[in-house]
């Protein structure tokens, strides 16, 4: 029963691009053009996968009075608890960022 959740899990947020989405939408909302400047990809790929994280109702989508028209996208609340997915795998890729743990001296 237990590799249904995790099987259903992966069909929402695999891919390559879906858990980068959702976790710098964590962090703060954000405008189309700048999550996609932010991630570094051209806006087709986040158009594909907002779509399907809004569709299971991962991500929501608000449309600002602008011309023309804003889209403003956002984490939703229930999946910003620290035990979700996407956390735990950033969490997995700090020490990279912050370089080979460095052992003291010994003199």
């Amino acid at each position: 029963m237990r590799h249904r959740a995790v099987r259903d899990t992966l069909d929402v947020i695999g891919g390559k691009w879906k858990i980068i989405i959702l976790t710098v939408l964590r962090e703060r909302n954000m405008q189309f053009n700048a999550l996609c400047r932010e991630i570094g990809i051209s806006p087709r790929i986040p158009t594909r996968e907002l779509r399907d994280l809004e569709i299971n109702q991962r991500v929501s989508r608000t449309e600002q009075d602008t011309r023309p028209v804003t889209l403003v996208y956002a984490a939703t609340p229930p999946r910003r608890h620290p035990g979700a997915p996407h956390c735990r795998a950033g969490r997995l890729g700090l020490p990279t960022l912050r370089g080979p743990e460095r052992q003291p001296s010994r003199k």
